[in-house]
């Protein structure tokens, strides 16, 4: 986990499971059992949806200010089980600069760091400039 002040502190996945299973008195949740309860419209649910979405619209905003992406793609199990809650963020972004970037969910899951390290290499090592993945079912 990150260091005290960083946003890994505040809106990391494992946040949100540890900071709702301390409310519910549960010794586990995941990204399916949050949604679960977030469907179910149960208030505590809401909450930490909503503390997450704020603390990673804060982050967000900070990249769009520094950076001026077009594209920024999350990576995260809970925003692929509650989909709406990307148009939560983007409803929180509110810098004149974040309308025009798209904010979107990754397809990879866990494969993402793996291709990421692979693309690197690949750029870096073997001077490979454009590399493009086919998608598989495998």
């Amino acid at each position: 986990m990150g260091n005290h002040g960083c946003l890994e502190m505040y809106a990391a996945n494992k946040v949100c499971f540890e900071h709702f299973a301390t409310i519910k008195a549960m010794e586990y949740v995941n990204a399916i059992i949050l949604r679960e309860y977030y469907r179910n419209q149960d208030a505590d649910a809401l909450a930490v949806v909503a503390e997450n979405v704020r603390y990673l619209s804060i982050g967000i905003n900070n990249l769009i200010a520094h950076y001026d992406p077009e594209v920024i793609v999350l990576n995260s199990s809970l925003y692929r089980e509650i989909p709406e809650m990307i148009a939560l963020l983007q409803d929180s972004l509110h810098s004149h600069f974040a309308k025009k970037v798209i904010l979107r969910n990754s397809h990879l899951q866990e494969k993402v760091t793996l291709l990421g390290g692979l693309v690197l290499n690949l750029q870096h090592f073997l001077a490979i400039e454009q590399v493009r993945f086919t998608e598989t079912n495998s």
